[in-house]
């Protein structure tokens, strides 16, 4: 919450989060395991930055076996506002190894010291990439 309010310019003065299990409703089946009625099926997380009361940045996820309709959603809300939806979401292990490797020159050629995901550029493309 903190990253993503600074990057945007919003200065808040409160961060909370909840962090609640998700129960399986009825039997979920993979080909990795099993979930029963009853059982925790994953999680459903939300972070709020806040700014004299007034919510700036929302951030939910609800990462969870079974889930229906499984997507990820970015929004932004102002003049105009942006809905961004990805069916099926990016898997999470994947995208993470994505970025990082595809980081790997810009990295290198970073100043040294301490750095985040904000000071890399967004995506990398060498000198010799072609469209």
């Amino acid at each position: 919450v903190a990253m993503v309010a600074d990057s945007l310019g919003f200065a808040v003065d409160e961060i909370t989060e909840t962090i609640e299990p998700v129960v399986a409703a009825e039997r979920v089946q993979t080909e990795f395991l099993t979930v029963e009625p009853g059982q925790a099926a994953g999680v459903h997380q939300i972070a709020r930055g806040t700014s004299q009361g007034k919510e700036l940045v929302f951030l939910e996820l609800r990462m969870y076996v079974g889930a229906k309709d499984p997507a990820d959603t970015i929004e932004l809300t102002g003049h105009p506002s942006v809905r961004l939806v990805i069916p099926g979401g990016a898997h999470g292990d994947l995208a993470t190894a994505a970025v990082v490797v595809n980081t790997i020159p810009a990295i290198l050629d970073a100043p040294a010291g301490l750095r985040t995901s904000r000071d890399l550029p967004i995506g990398f493309f060498p000198p010799t990439a072609k469209p």
